[in-house]
């Protein structure tokens, strides 16, 4: 096992959204204010035209 790279969940994740976007036409990323957090601003950077970057709201009581 000396020979596995770890790397960040949040990292994993984001790669294996470009990866998949660049096989599957039908994967797409809705993002509420987290890309940086999850890594699903490179999707959003390479495939612009199926990300969206959702602002959130607060409920008012």
């Amino acid at each position: 096992m000396a020979d596995v790279k770890k790397i960040a969940t949040c990292d994993s994740y984001g790669n294996a959204l470009v990866e998949l976007g660049k096989v599957a036409d039908n994967v797409v990323v809705l993002d509420a204010d987290l890309a940086a957090a999850t890594k699903t601003g490179v999707f959003l950077s390479l495939k612009s035209a199926r990300a969206n970057s959702c602002a959130t709201a607060r409920t008012l009581q």
